[in-house]
């Protein structure tokens, strides 16, 4: 029962939004890849003849649009800062601008328009989304029905409107379908994100997330100087439970567990399933002695519980093992080696109750080791 530091930090495992990350890095690179082919043909037909400033004002858009996809790619906590849409709608804005200095309808940077309504639609609110495409979308055509070239527009054909229209339908289709794209993907993202933290059978959390937990219990401990406590809680004879009632019963106890856990805990105590039959309780307080009374109770609460709802006649017991960290005595450790170390010490404590007959708790006396690396 051994907790030993993991072999790599628990937030460098395979993290679910890093698929959004490596989309949105997709999506990215598709549209400078387009951009490139786009400049190299105009430039083969021979377009540009010198440096014309409003290409180089709409390639620095499109370079504005890939910083944009590297900073939602590199952001590790999968939440874009631009969350808001209020840069990109001001992007879109500059763009349409240049469509109406380029040739209007004709504008190769048309692309840009759309580009921008689909990273509208990946990066914010589907209703945002579409509100502020439709904006761009409504700005393009009236400068388009009042403006050619940058001077006023005396009339508009019919061939026009048609050419306006197929374009505002596939920049809002274009949107629709991002935003059904994007809202799908973070769906699928957040029940990754779940499934990779959360015990499926228990809901509580599983080991890796109760690790990244006590990351910021460890930093709130040393800031006010409070202890923080270890309790490992191991079911007693579950394998012979197991054998005896079946593999049903013994989810059913289970789950029993972690409700006893989670209504014994305190508001401020993290609950978790780490193992098969072992639970543990990481409590950051400033009494003391709160990890010593948390265990007296949950022993406690296993003698009294009424298992018999689950099989009749069926008893339940546990042992728990309490480690205390003072505070300061990890400052110089890593993260991972700090919780290895405590939950060692708790291992241990746990494994002196189950010598001497289980169904009990035991404080260990020893302060854990952390190593400074």
């Amino acid at each position: 029962m051994s907790f030993g530091p993991p072999v790599t930090p628990p937030q460098r495992e395979s993290d679910p939004r890093g698929l959004l990350r490596a989309t949105h890095f997709q999506l990215t690179f598709v549209l400078a890849t387009v951009l490139l082919i786009v400049e190299a043909g105009l430039f083969a037909a021979g377009v540009y003849a010198s440096t014309d400033p409003i290409r180089l004002g709409a390639f620095g858009s499109a370079a504005f649009l890939s910083a944009i996809g590297l900073e939602i790619e590199r952001n590790g906590a999968g939440k874009p800062r631009l969350r808001g849409g209020g840069l990109l709608f001001a992007i879109g804005l500059l763009e349409v601008v240049i469509c109406l200095r380029t040739g209007g309808l004709h504008s190769p940077y048309f692309l840009l328009v759309a580009s921008t309504c689909v990273f509208l639609g990946l990066t914010i609110s589907g209703a945002r989304a579409i509100y502020m495409a439709g904006m761009l979308v409504a700005a393009y055509i009236l400068g388009l029905r009042f403006f050619d070239g940058g001077g006023p527009k005396a009339a508009i054909g019919a061939a026009d409107v048609a050419a306006m229209a197929t374009q505002a339908a596939f920049a809002l289709l274009a949107t629709s379908m991002a935003v059904r794209a994007g809202t799908k993907h973070r769906r699928s993202v957040e029940t990754l994100e779940v499934e990779s933290t959360s015990d499926p059978l228990t809901s509580l959390d599983n080991r890796r997330a109760f690790l990244r937990r006590l990351e910021g219990e460890l930093a709130r401990s040393e800031r006010f100087s409070w202890p923080i406590t270890m309790l490992v809680i191991d079911l007693d004879h579950f394998k012979k439970l197991n054998d005896v009632h079946g593999h049903a019963v013994g989810d059913d106890v289970l789950v029993e567990t972690a409700r006893l856990l989670r209504d014994t805990a305190g508001t401020l105590d993290h609950v978790a399933r780490v193992g098969g039959e072992e639970f543990a309780v990481a409590a950051v307080a400033a009494d003391p002695y709160h990890g010593r009374d948390l265990a007296d109770r949950i022993v406690k609460a296993f003698r009294l519980r009424n298992w018999g709802a689950i099989r009749p006649g069926m008893k339940v017991t546990a042992s728990v093992g309490v480690a205390v960290l003072p505070p300061g005595a990890h400052r110089e450790g890593r993260t991972e080696t700090v919780v290895g170390a405590l939950m060692e010490c708790a291992d241990r404590a746990l494994y002196r109750v189950k010598q001497h007959g289980r169904d009990g708790f035991h404080v260990s006396e020893e302060t854990p080791v952390v190593s400074a690396r």
